[in-house]
C-alpha cells in the first residue's frame, strides 16, 4: 500500500530540509542529544495517523518531537502523528504510541492511518478497537479494500482471543468488540466515503 501524494509530497520536503547543512557547531563534545539523533538512523517512518477531519491546508506543520523510547520517536503535527520506527517492532511501537497519546488521538475526534507497512494497519486497528478509538478507512478504493479485509481480520483474531477466555472476560470483550463495530465502525462509514 503506497503512500498517498500529498504524503510523498511532505517526506521529500522535510528529506530535503534534513539534507540542508545547519549552523556549524563547534563543540567537540557529544551531547545527549547528538547521542539521540545518532540513534534515530536506524529508525524508519512506520506510518502517519491522521486527523481525518482537518482544515484544508496545503502543508502540514511539524510541531514537536517526542522520544518515548530507543526504539520508538513521534513528531507531531497540526494534525498529524508520524511515528518513526523498527519495523520488527511495529506492534510493540504502535501500542505504546496509543498508550502515550490516547488524549491527543481523542482529540482529533476521527483518526486514519496511513502507511506502507500492513502489519501497521493491522495493529493499529487492533489497537484502534481495544481503545475504542474513532478511526476512519482511507479514502482511495484500493486502500480502503485492503483496510477492510484488514479489519475483518483483526476482528476474527480479538473474537478468537476473547473465546479463549473465561466466561466473564470471554462475553465482554465479545460485547466491546461488538459495540466498536456497531457504534464506531459501522456508524462513521458515510464519512470514508
Amino acid at each position: 500500500m503506497g503512500l498517498s501524494k500529498s504524503v510523498s509530497d511532505l517526506l521529500r520536503q522535510k528529506q530535503s530540509l534534513d539534507n540542508e547543512p545547519d549552523e556549524v557547531q563547534e563543540e567537540v563534545e557529544i551531547s545527549g542529544e547528538e547521542k539521540t539523533l545518532s540513534l534515530e538512523s536506524d529508525l524508519v517512518l512506520l506510518g502517519i495517523v491522521w486527523n481525518a477531519i482537518r482544515p484544508h491546508e496545503t502543508f502540514e506543520k511539524l510541531k514537536t518531537r517526542y522520544h518515548i523510547n530507543e526504539n520508538l520517536v513521534v513528531e507531531k503535527g497540526n494534525n498529524s502523528f508520524w511515528i518513526y520506527g523498527k519495523e520488527d517492532l511495529i506492534s510493540e511501537s504502535i501500542v505504546s504510541f496509543v498508550d502515550y497519546f490516547a488524549k491527543d488521538i481523542r482529540d482529533f475526534k476521527f483518526v486514519r492511518p496511513e502507511s506502507p507497512y500492513d502489519s501497521f494497519i493491522y495493529y493499529f486497528f487492533k489497537e484502534a478497537i481495544m481503545c475504542r478509538l474513532n478511526v476512519l478507512v482511507s479514502n482511495s478504493f484500493h486502500e480502503r479494500d485492503l483496510q477492510q479485509v484488514i479489519i475483518k481480520d483483526v476482528i476474527r483474531e480479538l473474537k478468537d482471543d476473547a473465546r479463549k477466555m473465561d466466561n466473564i472476560n470471554k462475553k465482554y470483550h465479545l460485547q466491546m468488540i461488538d459495540n466498536w463495530i456497531s457504534q464506531i465502525l459501522v456508524k462513521n462509514t458515510h464519512l470514508s466515503m
